[in-house]
């Protein structure tokens, strides 16, 4: 799933995501409220070296070449160590604290942390007394003559403890992510058990609707069958066929009043099959004029008002193909009449003239099992009554108000698999036939043409 998808979903189900998200942020603060922050202090220590005079005793410990960055380094050690941490502690200060010594110095730095600025303080002070009586019991040790001890100065020592907020912090950022996280997952579940129900009502609502509609025998049929059989199906006006194999036209077959013939230009920009079509970049099929017999049965003065596109087709199924236009009835100034396409984010869609399919295959088609690539694919728009629904394979895929319809321009023009201009993207398939109704058909049609087959 991309961002795309992700954010439409969220969107969609605002209701789950506002209460979560109101969760969430009421958490977050809960958190930054309750977690006290950490309090820190520092301080530096100096160690001055004897001052040595010739005739007197020395000091082993200023023998050593960088005698007294050695002697910083030894004096950190010891007071780091876990016992004097333990006597820090049983004397009621915090053992969290660091000693560093700053190099090539006889710098030695000290780092305190505690739950609170005066305790923070207090361990500073110890640390520092420390470290001067541990630096004493050592040179005593090692015989050192009193006048010659090295001794420490206090360069520096911060008046106040600096409050750390670091860990509050984290926690606010990690419920925050963690809330988001499961705001997404939830609104994502509930989408996808709502997108089933729906499902699962529309194929129940469907086969109802054909124990309760009996059909005329031609409308079970596909439109082709009808046609050549017993007469087209009611309302057809047009009906192309696209596995003539060869050829720059492509004729409408419906036998209804004047045929509205579809050219393929340039002719080499398409691939034939047996079975279908496919258009390369830069191919335009459509008709050589206006549409005029779809126009006055449709969206003329005297039309209908109402119409149904029904597609076979074969869409390819890589993650690199993009969707595109496989219906469009339009002008080339931009004026669209129809505009069915296939959906480029997963997600089906209808608004107006214009509605996309998503070419996922659904977990069931009502033909007896799971779709593979190797079937086709069936599509039907319908529009009727201010209401565009979009079926992939017998199933109610999106149900959407719209406007009733307009008078369509005289001058549109139709085309199958691509836009209107040159610079317009191809549908990315195989094209196998498209029908073209005067009105819309019924959800008990559509199940019985997908139960059928092309």
């Amino acid at each position: 799933m991309d961002v795309g998808t992700l954010i439409r979903i969220l969107i969609r189900r605002w209701w789950v995501v506002l209460p979560l998200l109101g969760l969430t942020f009421g958490g977050a603060f809960w958190f930054s409220s309750s977690v006290e922050p950490a309090y820190q202090t520092k301080a530096a220590v100096l160690l001055i070296g004897p001052s040595i005079q010739g005739g007197q005793e020395i000091n082993p410990l200023a023998e050593v070449p960088r005698t007294l960055n050695t002697t910083a380094v030894a004096i950190a050690l010891i007071v780091s160590d876990t016992e004097v941490r333990d006597e820090l502690s049983s004397l009621g200060f915090v053992p969290t604290y660091t000693i560093t010594v700053t190099p090539d110095t006889p710098i030695i730095n000290v780092t305190v942390r505690s739950d609170s600025p005066e305790g923070a303080l207090a361990t500073l002070d110890s640390v520092v007394d420390f470290i001067r009586v541990k630096l004493d019991n050592e040179q005593s040790e090692f015989g050192s003559p009193e006048e010659q001890y090295i001794r420490t100065a206090l360069l520096q020592r911060s008046s106040r403890a600096q409050a750390l907020y670091g860990a509050r912090d984290r926690v606010v950022l990690i419920v925050l992510g963690l809330g988001a996280a499961l705001t997404a997952v939830v609104a994502v579940a509930i989408n996808s058990l709502l997108a089933e129900r729906e499902r699962d009502d529309q194929r129940i609502l469907a086969e109802h609707m054909t124990t309760l509609l009996p059909l005329d025998d031609n409308d079970a049929l596909s439109p082709l069958n009808a046609a050549r059989d017993s007469g087209p199906p009611r309302g057809l006006v047009a009906l192309y066929e696209f596995g003539q194999g060869s050829g720059d036209v492509i004729e409408d077959v419906s036998g209804v009043g004047e045929p509205m013939d579809l050219h393929v230009v340039p002719p080499e920009s398409v691939v034939w099959h047996d079975d279908g079509l496919e258009l390369a970049p830069g191919a335009r099929v459509s008709t050589a004029g206006p549409a005029t017999k779809l126009i006055d049965a449709v969206g003329g003065p005297d039309g209908s008002g109402e119409y149904s596109i029904e597609a076979w087709i074969l869409p390819r199924t890589t993650p690199d193909d993009r969707g595109g236009p496989l219906v469009v009835l339009g002008t080339k100034s931009g004026g669209t009449a129809i505009h069915l396409a296939e959906s480029t984010n997963g997600i089906s869609s209808a608004s107006g003239a214009r509605a996309y399919f998503s070419k996922t295959p659904h977990e069931s088609n009502g033909r007896n099992g799971d779709r593979t690539d190797s079937l086709p694919t069936h599509v039907v728009l319908t529009r009727r009554d201010g209401m565009s629904l979009l079926y992939v394979d017998g199933v109610m895929v999106r149900r959407a108000s719209s406007d009733q319809l307009d008078p369509w321009d005289g001058d549109s023009v139709l085309s199958i698999g691509g836009g209107l201009t040159d610079d317009d993207d191809v549908w990315s398939g195989r094209i196998i036939s498209i029908a073209l109704y005067a009105r819309a058909l019924e959800s008990s049609e559509i199940l019985d043409r997908v139960a059928v087959g092309h």
